[in-house]
């Protein structure tokens, strides 16, 4: 399944969520929320490289990640590339947001991607980056901000946090609350 979004791009259907109240969908939130879905480093995902056309593993960590060239050729957006905490939340916050607005939560993709989440934080409550994850221009500039690790994994747990608490997502076993 190609898509047109980028696991950034997921974030987006935050804001459909947000106008779902005056029936306003402005996303399509259940095709995105798909894609996610078989865009994650998860167990027994399979990725054929396209140029070799030779298959291989994915990481199977339970996040996600995209590579910068995807901005280059299209064919690689949300192609495997090593998780990484703001990817993920992004992607997470593009989940939460379409079970708010479909009623239907992805959760076993929710829970592997907040567990990656959460076995990647340091021991001072950060995340580390080693990939560029910010757009300057596509194709030319790529950022690293140093922060974004931070910040958006922040802002994908806490709403998950209150999804479990609400019983809007079930509680997996593992996680301690």
């Amino acid at each position: 399944m190609e898509s047109q979004l980028h696991i950034r791009d997921s974030r987006r259907a935050y804001c459909a969520s947000l106008d779902i109240s005056k029936g306003i969908i402005r996303c399509p939130n259940q095709k995105s929320a798909k894609w996610l879905v078989q865009m994650q480093n998860k167990p027994g995902r399979m990725v054929r490289d396209r140029k070799t056309r030779k298959g291989g593993a994915c990481a199977q960590d339970g996040g996600w990640g995209e590579t910068c060239s995807s901005y280059i050729d299209p064919k690689l957006r949300g192609w495997c590339q090593a998780s990484t905490a703001s990817q993920t939340a992004w992607a997470l916050q593009g989940l939460l947001a379409a079970g708010d607005a479909l009623g239907e939560y992805e959760e076993d993709a929710i829970h592997l991607g907040v567990k990656f989440l959460l076995s990647t934080q340091r021991g001072d409550g950060s995340w580390h980056e080693a990939y560029f994850t910010g757009t300057g221009f596509a194709g030319h500039i790529y950022l690293r901000y140093h922060m974004y690790a931070q910040h958006f994994s922040l802002s994908a747990l806490s709403p998950y946090r209150r999804h479990v608490q609400n019983g809007k997502i079930r509680k997996s076993s593992w996680l301690k609350m």
